[in-house]
């Protein structure tokens, strides 16, 4: 922003052609008998005024104001429409602390030439000073207008607007002094930023997108620009415009690498598998090239080619996570858990800060019911990131399967309180509240709401189904459950609560017809074999 001057420093030249005497360059006031940009002649200044203008400025200059006031007050009465004189008067009150004497004095410098520059930045900082924003406002706005304005002039009103908390206005105005001075890179990053703190993410894209194109070279433009593109869903335009840069300077790894990216996120893989390949080839492997092609693949269930390049990553990057993870993805995948477990429990204290190394190694253990080590790694998971929806979810059902009913109740109240829109975990809560029976109406509730967000899910209509089967209502119970069987008829525990229900209703024979279907699924279940063979 614009700062007070402690001393100005006039040029004499201009104050002979331009400074002392208004009607020597600035044009008259129009009349029906002149022409409006008609100027008069120069004329030179008043000899003795001039004397006692410069006397004024030796004593400014040690700091003497009171005596350069007397000299300037001289030279006023020699030469009264001198505006320089009333600017150097002004100067010389503000430091003697007769405020509303300086600001009179500027005013009227300003009726002898409502363009002086002088007078119109002093009483513009005057104003800041005192805090009257509204009128600084003003003093700088006309500024911005003058045909000679400066690049500062609208920067320092843009920071006042910062000041009288409006940040909108400081944002429309370091955009209109970066338009009307591109060499002001300054006041394009400040309206950036300040689209951040506004949370207006689409127009700081915009703003960054402008940055990038202007300074290619700074990474910090370009993470931030591809970060908002995915933010705004904006996709398309993120692409143009790193097609745009690369055109404009070409293309680098960086760019190219954010474009794949993008691509990707569209669905569009060929394009992305692409433009991969081009980096491979003029650029080499990289971390990001074979992660990312890694990724590709597994989305699009081609496992051989995914396996391919997650160990090509751990091959070149073996010190870099991303192979480890990608690789036991493709085991997790194809359902072999034990080899993921083979690939990242080697690497696990390696990367024991690493969330995902943890987390699908908890998962994995998980899976083939090994629960003591699933939940070592699911809990230095949850340490590592402790909002996880993901690690709640697992050690809640782990944590109910080992009827450690306080732990899991207490992650499903985090997570149903935390996101009253987690059908998940209001299922499963309210699932595991009927298998032991208890707060029957509590779990109906929940399992209700999650009914209310995903109505066609098979497993939340069985919730509530078994629900009322506990509250001994059969006729809901039998509605709810067939219900799910007729959207998906391959579950052999919800076949099973079918059978009971049937069974509760003596509908013996259709139970038992059930109940083999529900072996047939499931031929390692015991108990399923007493009901579909009973003795």
């Amino acid at each position: 922003m614009l700062i007070m001057k402690s001393v100005i420093k006039f040029n004499w030249g201009m104050i002979l052609v331009c400074g002392w005497m208004v009607q020597s360059c600035a044009p008259p006031a129009a009349t029906p008998e002149t022409n409006p940009i008609e100027t008069r002649e120069i004329e030179e200044p008043n000899p003795e005024a001039l004397k006692h203008f410069m006397d004024a400025q030796l004593y400014m200059n040690q700091e003497n104001y009171s005596m350069a006031v007397l000299e300037l007050q001289e030279a006023l009465e020699m030469d009264p429409g001198a505006g320089a004189i009333h600017v150097s008067i002004a100067e010389c009150f503000w430091n003697l602390g007769k405020i509303e004497k300086s600001e009179r004095h500027l005013k009227s410098a300003l009726k002898v030439n409502p363009a002086d520059t002088d007078a119109l930045e002093l009483l513009a900082n005057q104003y800041v000073v005192r805090q009257q924003y509204s009128k600084a406002e003003t003093m700088f706005i006309r500024l911005t207008k003058l045909k000679e304005a400066r690049s500062d002039y609208s920067m320092a009103l843009a920071e006042l607007y910062m000041i009288m908390k409006r940040p909108k206005d400081a944002l429309e105005t370091f955009l209109t002094a970066y338009h009307s001075f591109p060499e002001r890179l300054d006041a394009l990053e400040q309206a950036a930023q300040l689209a951040l703190r506004l949370k207006d993410l689409n127009r700081a894209q915009d703003i960054f997108g402008k940055l990038i194109l202007v300074d290619a070279g700074k990474v910090s433009y370009m993470n931030t620009f591809a970060d908002l593109v995915i933010l705004n869903n904006r996709e398309k335009d993120g692409i143009a415009i790193l097609n745009e840069v690369n055109s404009k300077y070409g293309p680098s790894e960086e760019r190219l690498s954010h474009i794949a990216s993008l691509y990707y996120r569209t669905n569009n893989s060929e394009e992305a598998k692409r433009v991969l390949n081009n980096i491979k080839q003029e650029y080499g492997l990289s971390s990001t090239v074979v992660s990312l092609l890694t990724s590709i693949y597994l989305e699009a269930s081609e496992y051989d080619s995914a396996y391919k390049y997650s160990n090509e990553f751990i091959q070149h990057f073996g010190n870099e996570p991303g192979g480890y993870i990608n690789r036991a993805l493709v085991s997790v995948n194809l359902g072999n858990h034990d080899d993921a477990i083979e690939v990242l429990l080697p690497v696990s204290e390696k990367f024991i800060d690493n969330y995902s190394v943890q987390y699908i190694l908890g998962t994995a253990y998980h899976s083939l019911a090994l629960e003591k080590q699933a939940e070592q790694f699911l809990m230095r998971a949850m340490n590592i990131y402790p909002e996880s929806k993901g690690v709640k979810h697992t050690l809640a059902i782990l944590y109910d399967s080992q009827k450690r009913w306080v732990e899991s109740d207490s992650l499903y109240t985090d997570l149903v309180s935390s996101d009253s829109s987690d059908a998940q975990a209001l299922n499963n809560y309210a699932y595991s509240l009927a298998e032991r029976g208890v707060n029957l109406e509590r779990a109906l509730a929940l399992a209700m709401d999650a009914i209310e967000l995903e109505p066609e899910n098979s497993a939340y209509l069985d919730t509530v189904g078994w629900i009322y089967f506990k509250m001994g209502k059969l006729k809901l119970a039998l509605k709810f459950i067939q219900e799910s069987v007729q959207i998906e008829n391959t579950n052999a525990v919800v076949l099973e609560h079918l059978g009971d229900v049937l069974t509760s209703g003596d509908r013996l024979s259709e139970a038992a017809d059930i109940y083999k279907q529900a072996f047939e699924l499931d031929q390692e279940n015991m108990r399923l074999k007493g009901k579909a063979f009973p003795e």
